[in-house]
């Protein structure tokens, strides 16, 4: 199955090569868990505290061979999680970035470029699909939206392992259910 964005006609969504991803933060800014899903399903996550640069672990993983021309899509990437991979990104002497926005300035796709001359992509689904993915996942998936309130949003805190189990376990849960519902969107998207 292919997704062919507009106004990129010489350019298609191989789903096969898409990996979904997003990330959650304190306040805001401070990166605290990124979650990605593979298009064969595996899913993976990087945390403060276990990981000591969930970023930078995220870039190496995406940056493996393997996924030499893949797309990696997040739902408002453009607006959030996009700034924080590109600020890395633009430290390493090992990568080349393009940057196209959209009209209204937002970050819509970002090539990125290794030493060896092969590409990744990070793309954001919201200029195809420009809703709240809750939204989007009611209408293209049949999965349970998991919900999670400004209250949960205030008990993030930058250290991961200084957030009780519980509250781990749930925000690893939601931030797993949106990167398994964007790639259900854009699966559904497609039929």
């Amino acid at each position: 199955m292919t997704l062919k964005p507009g106004g990129l006609s010489s350019t298609k969504w191989d789903l096969d090569k898409i990996v979904t991803f997003d990330i959650e933060t304190e306040g805001w800014t401070d990166p605290v868990s990124i979650g990605a899903l593979h298009p064969q399903g595996e899913y993976r996550a990087w945390n403060t505290g276990k990981d000591d640069d969930p970023i930078g672990e995220f870039i190496n993983y995406m940056m493996k061979p393997v996924f030499r021309g893949f797309r990696f899509v997040a739902h408002n990437g453009g607006k959030f999680d996009f700034g924080f991979i590109l600020t890395r990104l633009l430290e390493r002497d090992d990568t080349s970035v393009q940057i196209l926005k959209n009209g209204g300035g937002r970050l819509f796709l970002i090539t990125i470029t290794d030493e060896h001359g092969h590409n990744r992509y990070l793309q954001d689904s919201f200029a195809l699909l420009p809703r709240d993915l809750d939204s989007l996942m009611e209408a293209y998936t049949d999965m349970e939206v998991e919900e999670f309130d400004e209250e949960e949003y205030d008990r993030i805190s930058q250290n991961w392992e200084s957030m009780d189990q519980e509250f781990r376990n749930r925000l690893s849960s939601y931030l797993k259910n949106d990167c398994e519902g964007l790639r259900k969107v854009l699966e559904g998207f497609t039929d």
